[in-house]
């Protein structure tokens, strides 16, 4: 979210931060289950624990949600 966000605020230049922001996508885009849901979401705890591709949580779905949006709007904006 945070390296989309900032190249299409201008804050970061495009050419230096979009491949970064391309990996990223590409690995969020193998976080996603057969149904649609988003794996390797770290459980909520105390400390930090195994995490897992069958880990899930709505908060998980809400970050990619983020990340999407700017992603989006980066793609209509070209």
């Amino acid at each position: 979210y945070g390296l989309a966000w900032g190249i299409n605020q201008g804050e970061l230049n495009k050419e230096e931060y979009f491949p970064a922001l391309h990996r990223a996508w590409s690995a969020l885009q193998s976080c996603i289950h057969d149904n649609g849901m988003i794996g390797w979401v770290q459980l909520p705890a105390f400390n930090p624990r195994e995490v897992k591709f069958e880990h899930n949580m709505d908060y998980g779905a809400g970050a990619y949600l983020l990340a999407g949006s700017e992603v989006l709007k980066m793609t209509l904006n070209n």
